[in-house]
């Protein structure tokens, strides 16, 4: 059954047509719901870019690495240069990807 049953035409101009199709890619709705969800106050933030679950990956083992160092470090007074490396690398990845959005 249908749950909206009233048919409302706009008319835009081509600004206003291209801004609605740029803000319905950058949301990922379609213009129909885009539009509802407007209407009704609704915030639309932009459709999370497809990056993100890599870039959660490598701030994960960003975090294991700092807990292995601190651990080392607390139990023998000495710090694991290697993995401080490692994690500037990892880090260094993570802001490069992040400036291009």
């Amino acid at each position: 059954m249908r749950t909206h049953n009233i048919k409302f035409s706009l008319w835009l101009n081509e600004k206003e047509y291209i801004k609605l199709e740029k803000l319905a890619k950058t949301t990922g709705f379609k213009k129909a719901p885009l539009i509802r969800n407007l209407i009704m106050g609704c915030e639309v933030k932009p459709h999370p870019p497809e990056e993100l679950p890599k870039l959660l990956r490598e701030l994960s083992a960003i975090g294991n690495n700092v807990n292995q160092i601190a651990r080392v470090a607390n139990s023998t007074g000495e710090i694991n240069y290697q993995g401080l490396n490692e994690i500037q690398t990892l880090l260094k990845n993570i802001w490069g990807n992040l400036k291009g959005w």
